[in-house]
């Protein structure tokens, strides 16, 4: 019942805080156009493993994620693909403590 828990509250967060970065609204016309250098594939995303730095992750990835949340020792962050989909992981003490994905081929 957690781990659903945890799914469904990774997906509404998608659903509701990634929407609009992943579609581009708000901002200037240019910012709008932006598409990230390359879409991060489910292969790259399979590949990221529990207790990861945030560097390694990004090494992997090939590019930065956006932050969505921060409290004390915990960000998270969201990776948008051109399309709607999209990942987010979650990091404590700057290791990789969670991952989500939704529409990652």
């Amino acid at each position: 019942m957690d781990t659903l828990l945890k799914v469904c509250g990774a997906a509404a967060l998608l659903a509701i805080v990634g929407y609009p970065l992943i579609v581009g609204t708000g901002g200037n016309s240019e910012q709008q156009n932006e598409r990230p250098a390359s879409d991060i594939t489910y292969q790259q995303y399979d590949a990221l493993r529990v207790g990861m730095t945030y560097e390694e992750v990004t090494q992997a990835l090939g590019r930065p994620g956006v932050v969505q949340s921060r409290d004390t020792n915990t960000v998270m962050y969201l990776w948008g693909n051109s399309g709607y989909a999209s990942m987010v992981a979650r990091f404590r003490d700057g290791k990789l403590v969670e991952k989500n994905h939704m529409g990652l081929r």
